[in-house]
């Protein structure tokens, strides 16, 4: 039974996307570059096969917004397109250093509203993801 848990090759389930939401980019940019440079110094031989396609690249963060209105409502915007990603979307709901503006006044974040962020980036996916991770 050792032997064949040794020949075992673990494949990606998809190409991997992570979205730091906002208060969360310096630790989203740590995750990143030790993914970069994990992954780009990892021997593995099926690098070049086509499960493993876009399995190396420069960068795995996915720059989203979720600009407000005037009202204090918001929606959530994906620069660019999550189809078939593997995503981990990292989040920080107790952050309340983070501020918007709702008529004319600066509002720290509430728990509420980053939870209410999160939900708007999932929902902007559609679906076109492979699989969301959520590490709250």
């Amino acid at each position: 039974m050792a032997d064949y848990l040794e020949e075992l090759i673990n494949i990606p389930f998809g190409p991997l996307g992570i979205i730091a939401m906002p208060g969360c980019e310096e630790i989203g940019k740590k995750i990143d570059n030790y993914l970069v440079k994990w992954r780009k110094e990892r021997e593995n031989e099926h690098k070049e096969t086509i499960t493993f396609r876009g399995y190396e690249r420069g960068s795995y963060l996915i720059d989203v917004t979720c600009p407000r209105f005037g009202s204090g409502e918001a929606k959530g915007t994906i620069k660019r397109s999550v189809r078939g990603l593997d995503l981990y979307i990292v989040c920080d709901v107790f952050n309340y250093s983070i501020e918007y503006t709702m008529y004319g006044r600066k509002v720290p974040m509430s728990p509420d509203d980053h939870f209410a962020d999160l939900k708007r980036i999932i929902a902007a996916t559609q679906g076109k993801a492979k699989r969301v991770n959520v590490i709250m």
